[in-house]
């Protein structure tokens, strides 16, 4: 949601079709939906959304598509997307719900997870002790415990690791 409760956004992917995908866009709170993707590649698996703390308007969306994949970034709630220069298949994004600058990517390399610290420009590997874990399933952000945690889950288990500090 954009913070207004009435503009939503979500990612999808045409199982009909394995390069279609995108994001739609609703302004009248989920009522109708609409395809909101200027700007996104024309053959993209979008596998995952999030918003971005402090901005309403401003979402990540994740590319799993086998031949290129990325990051793209709206601050306009939808109505255009841009690179961040993020490339690779990545299948899920997390991003701090206090800080803007923390970023976190389930990837479909051999590193799992990947970290940004400036927003997505760039990353480094955030997978030790992931040797050996299945394919990323999915990644989140818990606020259960403090130090806040990511929580990952693979073809092979589960996993969690702290955050008091990148």
């Amino acid at each position: 949601a954009d913070g207004s409760e009435a503009t939503l956004l979500a990612s999808f992917t045409d199982t009909s079709s394995a390069s279609s995908g995108g994001a739609l866009r609703s302004t009248d709170g989920g009522q109708t939906w609409g395809t909101a993707s200027a700007g996104l590649p024309t053959t993209i698996r979008a596998t995952d959304l999030a918003g971005v703390a402090g901005n309403a308007q401003e979402f990540l969306l994740v590319d799993d598509y086998y031949s290129g994949g990325g990051l793209y970034r709206t601050l306009d709630a939808g109505l255009s997307w841009l690179s961040t220069g993020h490339t690779g298949r990545c299948s899920r994004v997390v991003t701090d719900p206090f800080d803007p600058s923390l970023v976190y990517l389930g990837d479909s390399s051999a590193e799992r997870v990947l970290a940004s610290t400036d927003g997505g420009a760039s990353f480094v590997p955030f997978g030790d002790g992931l040797v050996g874990a299945g394919f990323v399933r999915d990644l989140a952000w818990s606020e259960a415990a403090y130090p806040h945690a990511l929580l990952l889950a693979t073809g092979t288990g589960s996993y969690g690791r702290g955050l008091g500090c990148l």
